[in-house]
């Protein structure tokens, strides 16, 4: 059934904490001026206000103020992934239900409709691949039922050699979108992009951009019984969060439970994860990278070298030799995410949303930091976003492309203004974390955010982002071999995608 959100619905107004981080509040407390010493003068109010009028997504962007879609309905087709329900959040809420988010969200789509005089609608919500298909379905029958497709990116990048979505860049079709601008994922989208083509685009107007970071968990009343003079944030900030400290923290918190001696689920372990997609964002923390692209624009595979091999010994000794890591069962990372809440698990790697997901119960307080370093050379901590992210595309069916365009760009920066502010700087900093050092955490994990082509479109690619997966699930030591028996398929694999992606451009000019 198709969910629509028109503005006759009452007007909600947020907050002001929704423009208002509450880790500033916090860290700003005592020092506001006393109330004799503020200028209060209607002239002075006057001149700020005339200097510095309020922000909109039209300031924001280079949207006319006087455009008008005259009631055009956008629909969007969604594809969600697994634990909560963020792709449908990113684009829909049914009401403020009085959630930070939800309530940013709402206002976002009621701002937009009443700028812009348009509507607003979901027509389906479905798991893996299922927008996907419904835009191939619309393109085959020739409707203009979905006009922006928000998908699964593992499942959803594929499509764009298929010739069923248009190209973004297309500055005559989309005339109002500024890729650019910081509102958007810009990186992300030029990685996601081929010479000149953006068939997807993304950014933090969707949740599972920014909740979708590789982090790792740490149950910071187990490291005081464990390590009560280190400092787990001072290892941090000094650049000694290194896989080979994960290695000795977990071996060092491992406890047969039951004295049995064997190493089973009931026991507590230093580290639990999941050989799914952290093994991905583990690659990504230490700056292993699959593809990159020379000054041509070509992509070049580049996963063979001594960096990626050095990095997966140091993860398979982590996951293997020792005592300290349970290595779950394969299940989305249900498992592991409910170890840890149990405080069952000094240290888990996940995805940020999970916090919200599992540990609003859990009884001892966790920590935030980036996902460990290969070694302390390292200049940074790096992290990527899960290949659930949704991005969103236009099927090549949908006649009002200038339309799409600016609801696009609005929702973009719209998101910036408002949603942002809710689920970064509230809902990650504050509502879903437990001390006063997760903000500057948070901000360390997002400074540094890296994918790149072959990881973004692995499903088109023989699944070769998954190869750490597969090789620490197959206890392959051997990881050297297994790109050299793999390394000539995917580059032809890749060579026919290219080639397909080249021909789609030709055919939209």
């Amino acid at each position: 059934m198709k969910k629509t959100l028109t503005f006759v619905l009452a007007m909600v107004m947020l907050a002001s904490s929704v423009m208002t981080s509450c880790s500033d509040a916090t860290d700003n407390a005592g020092t506001s001026p006393d109330a004799s010493t503020v200028t209060t003068s209607p002239e002075a109010g006057a001149e700020e206000a005339e200097t510095e009028p309020p922000q909109t997504f039209y300031t924001m962007s280079d949207l006319p103020s006087d455009l008008n879609l005259n009631g055009y309905e956008v629909t969007f087709s969604l594809e969600e992934g697994g634990n909560g329900a963020l792709t449908e959040r990113s684009v829909w809420v049914e009401e403020d239900t009085g959630d930070v988010v939800d309530s940013a969200v709402y206002q976002r789509n009621l701002n937009i409709m009443e700028g812009l005089n348009c509507k607003l609608s979901i027509t389906s919500i479905g798991g893996s691949g299922t927008a996907t298909g419904a835009i191939r379905t619309q393109v085959q029958a020739g409707t203009d039922d979905i006009q922006i497709g928000g998908l699964y990116q593992y499942y959803g990048t594929g499509i764009a050699a298929e010739n069923l979505i248009f190209n973004l860049a297309n500055a005559e079709l989309f005339p109002y979108n500024d890729f650019e601008r910081d509102y958007w994922g810009v990186q992300y989208i030029d990685d996601l992009s081929y010479k000149g083509s953006n068939f997807f685009v993304t950014g933090p107007m969707a949740l599972r951009y920014t909740g979708g970071v590789y982090v790792t968990y740490i149950n910071s009343n187990k490291w005081l019984e464990f390590y009560p003079e280190q400092n787990i944030y001072d290892i941090v900030r000094d650049g000694k969060w290194t896989l080979d400290k994960m290695y000795e923290y977990a071996n060092g918190a491992y406890i047969d439970k039951n004295g049995d001696g064997n190493v089973d689920a009931n026991d507590f372990f230093g580290n639990v994860i999941s050989c799914e997609d952290p093994m991905d964002g583990m690659a990504a923390a230490a700056n292993v990278k699959w593809s990159e692209k020379d000054e041509e624009g070509n992509i070049v595979l580049t996963l063979n070298n001594e960096h990626t091999v050095s990095f997966y010994e140091k993860l398979y000794n982590i996951m293997y030799n020792g005592q300290g890591t349970w290595l779950a069962t394969s299940d989305d990372n249900v498992t592991s995410m409910n170890m840890f809440a149990a405080c069952q698990s000094l240290m888990a790697v996940n995805k940020m949303y999970q916090a919200e997901v599992f540990f609003r119960d859990m009884s001892d307080n966790y920590a935030i930091l980036p996902p460990p370093m290969l070694d302390e050379n390292q200049e940074f901590y790096n992290s990527c976003i899960h290949d659930s992210c949704t991005i969103y595309c236009v099927p090549i069916t949908v006649s009002n492309t200038t339309g799409v365009s600016a609801v696009l760009e609005a929702l973009a920066a719209e998101s910036a203004r408002l949603v942002s502010p809710a689920y970064y700087e509230q809902a990650l900093k504050v509502k879903y974390t437990r001390d006063s050092d997760a903000g500057d955490m948070i901000d360390l994990i997002y400074s540094h955010i890296s994918t790149d082509f072959a990881f973004l479109y692995s499903s088109a690619l023989s699944n070769m982002a998954h190869i750490f997966r597969t090789n620490i699930s197959s206890k392959n030591e051997g990881l050297a071999s297994s790109i050299a028996k793999q390394e000539k398929a995917w580059n032809k694999v890749l060579d026919r995608f290219v080639q397909k992606l080249d021909e789609v451009a030709d055919k939209q000019g």
